[in-house]
């Protein structure tokens, strides 16, 4: 009869056990599915920040290079507007030497 009641208790025990082991198994899978769908989510922020950080470098790249074609035009607008002065400046001698 006690023998009867050890070996009820021992299946008793397995049985909780492999419940366990089955609980444990659960948690683990959606532990795994959890951190795999966290990295996703990750991956997603990180592309999406990658492409913000790219728009916005192209954005200063466009304008850098807008105001460096400003400054070089303001560049070739003082030079031919020197140019002119001189030359008018030349032609003012000029006058002036024939007229003396």
């Amino acid at each position: 009869k006690e023998a009867a009641l050890v070996s009820a208790e021992a299946e008793r025990v397995e049985s909780m056990r492999l419940e366990s082991l089955e609980v444990l198994n659960i948690l683990e899978h959606r532990n795994t599915d959890a951190l795999e769908a966290a990295e996703a989510r990750n991956q997603e922020a990180v592309q999406v920040m990658l492409a913000e950080h790219e728009a916005a470098l192209r954005s200063a790249q466009t304008k850098a290079s807008a105001l460096l074609n400003d400054a070089e035009l303001e560049k070739s607008e003082a030079l031919h507007a020197a140019e002119t002065a001189h030359l008018e400046a030349l032609q003012n001698m000029r006058a002036e030497t024939e007229l003396a």
